[in-house]
């Protein structure tokens, strides 16, 4: 979603904002994934809380990675494959949602 929202250009506040509120749906996530593979929650006790969350911080870092060694988010998703057509549609579909 990160790239989708970078490339309909979404502000990177925003960005890190809608990353940061996946923490408060942890729980219901994790029940859904539970729910459709028993047992799942048990391997993931060893995790550290940060892997199981979304800090802000995390999302942060990774908007500066992806600019520092990529050249921003559109940059990034060229490199990986996606042309003019795929990148209008994302934008198109986000924009007019």
């Amino acid at each position: 979603m990160t790239l989708a929202l970078g490339l309909a250009g979404v502000e990177r506040d925003a960005i890190i904002d809608d990353y940061a509120r996946t923490t408060a749906a942890m729980p219901t996530i994790i029940a859904r994934i539970e729910a459709e593979q028993p047992g799942a929650a048990d391997r993931w006790q060893h995790l550290a809380t940060d892997v199981l969350s979304a800090l802000p911080q995390t999302m942060a870092d990774t908007l500066d990675l992806l600019e520092s060694d990529h050249g921003g988010i559109e940059a990034y998703v060229r490199r990986a494959g996606l042309g003019d057509h795929a990148i209008d549609g994302i934008r198109r579909r986000l924009l007019e949602a």
